[in-house]
């Protein structure tokens, strides 16, 4: 549960931006643990995260930005 409250950030392979460049963020939770992908608002991933997020039926499919 620990491991849940603490965010793993991941850097995007495709925009390299971090918590401190990026403008856009993906949460994931899988297996116990969150991590946090960072992404500039023009990266193809997080225009890809957003499809995916609208398709599962998990919500509104509506990724917020900070």
């Amino acid at each position: 549960m620990l491991d849940f409250l603490r965010p793993k950030n991941v850097v995007c392979t495709y925009c390299q931006a971090t918590d401190k460049e990026g403008v856009a963020r993906t949460l994931s939770a899988v297996a116990g643990s969150l991590s946090v992908t960072w992404h500039t608002a023009a990266c193809p991933h997080y225009a890809a995260d957003l499809i995916l997020a609208a398709g599962s039926g998990s919500g509104t499919g509506e990724i917020r930005q900070p």
